[in-house]
């Protein structure tokens, strides 16, 4: 666990996370390059030839379709998982840090702060955790509370919360999400997926982005049954 002001600066990790971020082999994180101790600027680089796709690409203003976002989502849990087992917090997830390589397989990158020179100081605050947003030490039920974000904005064509940047700090810390579209528009299990995510307090959400996974493909196999498809 690592206090959050840490992650919210320029060069966002130490550079002993940097260095156990490019030692991960898994097929859903990204294989990136350190660059050195630079006081300012790009500290990694991008190694996989995704062509500038990310997730950016695929959130339209439109509701997504179910088993494909199923699918996509449960790529990004799993690059979660194997980051969260090597001891890292990602803590500034946003849609621009999920690569999509040319079939739409999820890989996860560091924040953007650390490989593009055109990026924020600081995260998204569309898909930032009430305690990233109050400075508060994180853990990976941080991370799985953008997970949830990304999650409703991927579902319903638009992330939990809109309007200005301070306007979405204050709803994120203060205000409930509308799950309405989400509870009629799709399954329970998708639905509780999302809910649990985006529980204000780190004690009510998931554990572990495997607990989130596990409901999450609860759900594909509803959507496989549903279409008549053995699960």
């Amino acid at each position: 666990m690592r206090p959050a002001a840490e992650r919210l600066g320029t060069t966002g990790w130490a550079a002993a996370e940097i260095l156990a971020f490019a030692r991960l082999d898994h097929p859903h994180v990204a294989a990136v390059v350190p660059l050195g101790a630079a006081p300012d600027g790009p500290r990694l680089v991008l190694s996989e030839p995704f062509g500038g796709a990310s997730l950016d690409d695929r959130l339209g203003g439109e509701a997504g379709d179910e088993d494909a976002v199923i699918a996509l989502f449960a790529g990004i849990a799993r690059g979660l998982a194997a980051m969260h087992v090597s001891g890292l917090v990602h803590g500034a997830l946003e849609p621009a840090c999920v690569r999509l390589d040319a079939d739409l397989r999820p890989r996860i990158a560091p924040p953007r702060a650390l490989w593009d020179p055109g990026a924020p100081d600081r995260p998204d605050p569309r898909y930032a955790s009430p305690e990233l947003l109050r400075g508060e030490p994180l853990d990976a039920r941080a991370d799985l509370y953008a997970l949830g974000a990304l999650l409703f904005h991927a579902l319903v064509g638009e992330p939990p919360f809109a309007g200005a940047p301070e306007a979405i700090r204050h709803a994120h810390l203060t205000q409930e999400p509308d799950l309405l579209d989400v509870a009629q528009g799709f399954g329970f299990a998708l639905y509780q997926t999302v809910a649990l995510c985006l529980e204000k307090s780190p004690r009510d959400r998931f554990d572990d982005a495997a607990s989130f996974l596990e409901t999450l493909t609860a759900d594909a196999r509803t959507v496989a049954r549903r279409h008549g498809l053995r699960g």
